[in-house]
């Protein structure tokens, strides 16, 4: 067999393969009937709300005061810097800042002075900051139909009470009227995701097994801790996410979806 021949052998063994991978996936993901769970469990920051650009933007706001432009936006950096990093007794964000601090070289400031400035603009932004593409219609719909729906966030305490203020949500539905006491934040747990211990707090407020719930995710971590506490796991991928994190995802799980849209339609057939 000739090098040209062999080549062409491999990239068609090679694309048919990937080519079963999507077939896999799109079929795996057609199977999942939503409509059979007792209770349904949402990530927040970057699934139902895009916190994370509000994060990100805020950081970047701050870091131009000290002439650095950081355009790449930390999302990836953040989910895997929390991933890794406890509080073991200093909070997450303060470990951030002086993280962020050594990495840009920043002087005449401390991370508790940045972490303010950033915690003051990004409050302010998340006030304003909307449900992510019929996101807020979705759970609307879910509560219209009686369903048990939980919040299961690695956000603070203190940021969502702030959130809970967001006229902007509550024009669609408040996260009051949607998750009632059913929210479990990075305070009420030890192990943060992607450990499962948010997913069977969040399954237990429910009163139901893991079996019962379904979760919905966008990050790597947060996927790994639903479906490490036995949670059938529908992860968002809209267009915009990378071939990469693309792949990770749907290796944690096959079940995916890149529009809430979508899914409100299946629950008004």
């Amino acid at each position: 067999m000739s090098i040209t021949n062999h080549f062409a052998k491999s990239t068609y063994v090679t694309i048919s393969l990937e080519y079963q991978r999507i077939v896999c996936y799109f079929f795996s993901m057609k199977k999942l009937d939503l409509r059979k769970y007792k209770g349904y469990l949402f990530d927040f920051d970057g699934t139902l709300v895009d916190t994370p650009q509000v994060w990100a933007n805020a950081e970047s706001r701050v870091l131009t005061e000290y002439g650095i432009n950081r355009s790449i936006a930390f999302k990836d950096e953040w989910a895997l810097f929390a991933s890794q990093n406890e509080d073991n007794g200093e909070p997450l964000y303060i470990q951030w800042w002086k993280h962020i601090i050594l990495k840009y070289g920043i002087k005449g400031t401390s991370a508790q002075e940045l972490l303010n400035k950033s915690f003051g603009l990004g409050g302010q932004m998340l006030l304003d900051a909307p449900y992510i593409d019929g996101a807020g219609e979705f759970l609307k719909i879910l509560k219209q139909q009686q369903r048990q729906l939980g919040l299961v966030s690695m956000t603070t305490d203190t940021l969502i009470d702030l959130i809970k203020q967001n006229k902007v949500l509550q024009s669609v539905i408040s996260l009051d009227d949607a998750f009632e006491q059913n929210i479990v934040t990075s305070d009420m747990v030890k192990n943060r995701k992607p450990h499962p211990d948010p997913y069977l707090l969040g399954a237990k407020q429910l009163g139901l097994a893991s079996e019962e719930c379904v979760a919905f995710e966008d990050s790597v971590e947060g996927a790994r801790s639903s479906v490490s506490a036995n949670i059938d796991t529908l992860i968002y991928i809209p267009d915009s996410v990378s071939a990469e994190k693309r792949k990770q995802l749907l290796e944690i799980s096959p079940y995916h979806f890149k529009s809430f849209r979508a899914l409100k339609n299946e629950f008004q057939k």
